[in-house]
């Protein structure tokens, strides 16, 4: 937070039907996006635009039309933490993290067969949490779409594009990883 005050998180209720086989998962929102309750809304953050331009699509300005979109393509989002103190909007700064509950999560969602994680803290956090679900669950790590992260524009698509063409393609083989 701009005053320098260490606050407590809590992340969003997730993005989710039964129908998703796609789970995208952050580490928890920025303060733009708890102030406005909405998933990457950061103008900086290029989420909603690399996620539209994988399907040839320009992001709409509304949020309901975004998260209606992403169901459209089976895709799930939500965060690995639950709450955490942080300053700032630097997962870096993420500390005394409770991760969510994802043995109820993927027991009510049983169709999820595989997950992005958007960044390496939301890796790192879900590893640490559930070690057999990571082992499990076929998952590929991806650039952050955080506006911190260096890399372009077209190499956080392509790299986003090969994992999305990869988990699609091994969706239906349980042993691919």
């Amino acid at each position: 937070m701009s005053d320098g005050q260490t606050q407590v998180h809590l992340c969003f209720e997730p993005i989710i039907d039964k129908q998703a086989d796609i789970l995208i998962l952050g580490s928890l929102p920025g303060p733009e996006s708890l102030a406005s309750g909405e998933y990457y809304k950061y103008t900086g953050n290029s989420f909603w635009k690399i996620v539209f331009a994988l399907y040839g699509a320009t992001p709409p300005s509304d949020y309901c039309e975004k998260c209606a979109f992403l169901l459209k393509k089976k895709i799930g989002l939500w965060d690995v933490f639950h709450s955490a103190s942080r300053e700032g909007a630097a997962d870096a700064a993420i500390k005394n993290e409770i991760t969510n509950d994802f043995t109820s999560f993927f027991a009510t969602y049983p169709n999820i067969k595989g997950i992005i994680f958007n960044g390496g803290k939301a890796k790192k956090g879900f590893k640490k949490a559930y070690p057999s679900f990571f082992k499990e669950i076929p998952h590929e790590t991806v650039w952050s779409t955080s506006g911190a992260c260096a890399k372009t524009f077209a190499t956080k698509y392509e790299n986003w594009k090969e994992a999305i063409d990869r988990l699609r393609k091994c969706k239906n083989t349980p042993s691919c990883k």
